[in-house]
Protein backbone atom coordinates (compact mmCIF):
# COMPACT_ATOMS: atom_id res chain seq x y z
CA UNK A 1 0.00 0.00 0.00
CA UNK A 2 0.96 2.80 -0.83
CA UNK A 3 1.94 5.89 2.18
CA UNK A 4 1.60 9.16 2.03
CA UNK A 5 3.25 12.27 4.52
CA UNK A 6 -0.12 14.14 5.44
CA UNK A 7 -1.48 14.13 8.70
CA UNK A 8 -4.81 13.60 10.10
CA UNK A 9 -4.67 17.38 11.51
CA UNK A 10 -3.05 18.75 8.51
CA UNK A 11 -5.84 17.31 6.17
CA UNK A 12 -8.57 18.69 8.85
CA UNK A 13 -6.88 22.17 8.62
CA UNK A 14 -7.07 21.96 5.00
CA UNK A 15 -10.40 20.38 4.17
CA UNK A 16 -13.99 19.71 5.67
CA UNK A 17 -15.21 16.13 5.55
CA UNK A 18 -19.16 14.67 5.58
CA UNK A 19 -19.04 10.97 6.15
CA UNK A 20 -23.18 11.58 5.44
CA UNK A 21 -22.18 12.43 1.84
CA UNK A 22 -19.00 11.42 1.63
CA UNK A 23 -17.70 15.23 0.27
CA UNK A 24 -14.47 17.16 0.78
CA UNK A 25 -15.50 20.64 0.99
CA UNK A 26 -11.84 23.60 0.78
CA UNK A 27 -11.39 25.41 4.41
CA UNK A 28 -8.55 27.07 2.59
CA UNK A 29 -7.34 27.88 -1.03
CA UNK A 30 -4.79 25.06 -2.02
CA UNK A 31 -4.03 26.45 -5.05
CA UNK A 32 -4.56 29.02 -7.98
CA UNK A 33 -7.37 27.91 -9.13
CA UNK A 34 -8.87 26.75 -6.05
CA UNK A 35 -11.70 28.55 -3.41
CA UNK A 36 -12.83 28.07 0.10
CA UNK A 37 -16.07 26.46 -0.26
CA UNK A 38 -15.99 24.31 -3.16
CA UNK A 39 -16.06 20.51 -3.46
CA UNK A 40 -12.39 19.21 -3.82
CA UNK A 41 -11.34 16.68 -6.50
CA UNK A 42 -12.36 15.13 -9.10
CA UNK A 43 -12.78 11.75 -11.08
CA UNK A 44 -9.84 9.59 -11.99
CA UNK A 45 -10.24 7.93 -15.16
CA UNK A 46 -10.64 4.48 -13.46
CA UNK A 47 -13.65 6.06 -11.14
CA UNK A 48 -11.64 6.66 -8.33
CA UNK A 49 -12.54 10.47 -6.34
CA UNK A 50 -8.71 11.65 -6.25
CA UNK A 51 -8.04 15.60 -4.19
CA UNK A 52 -4.88 17.14 -4.86
CA UNK A 53 -3.62 18.33 -1.98
CA UNK A 54 -0.05 20.62 -1.58
CA UNK A 55 0.62 18.94 -4.56
CA UNK A 56 -0.08 15.50 -3.89
CA UNK A 57 -2.97 13.55 -5.62
CA UNK A 58 -4.66 11.44 -2.43
CA UNK A 59 -7.80 8.64 -3.20
CA UNK A 60 -10.73 10.70 -1.11
CA UNK A 61 -11.45 7.27 0.39
CA UNK A 62 -7.83 7.13 2.11
CA UNK A 63 -8.41 10.43 2.96
CA UNK A 64 -11.78 9.74 4.38
CA UNK A 65 -10.25 7.12 6.29
CA UNK A 66 -7.90 9.03 7.79
CA UNK A 67 -10.08 12.33 8.66
CA UNK A 68 -12.23 10.02 10.71
CA UNK A 69 -9.56 7.70 12.33
CA UNK A 70 -6.25 9.69 12.58
CA UNK A 71 -4.55 7.09 10.80
CA UNK A 72 -3.88 6.18 7.65
CA UNK A 73 -5.54 2.84 7.01
CA UNK A 74 -2.86 -0.57 6.99
CA UNK A 75 -5.06 -2.56 4.31
CA UNK A 76 -7.29 -1.66 1.14
CA UNK A 77 -10.84 -0.36 1.73
CA UNK A 78 -13.85 -1.81 0.42
CA UNK A 79 -16.27 0.65 -1.15
CA UNK A 80 -19.13 -1.38 0.09
CA UNK A 81 -22.01 0.24 -1.80
CA UNK A 82 -19.55 -0.78 -5.21
CA UNK A 83 -19.37 3.15 -6.15
CA UNK A 84 -15.59 4.14 -6.38
CA UNK A 85 -16.18 7.52 -6.38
Amino acid sequence: MKRYEMTAQQLREILLYSPETGVFTRKVPTGMNTHVGEVAGGLHVHGYWNIRVCGNRYPAHVLAWLYVYGAYPEDCIDHINGNRA
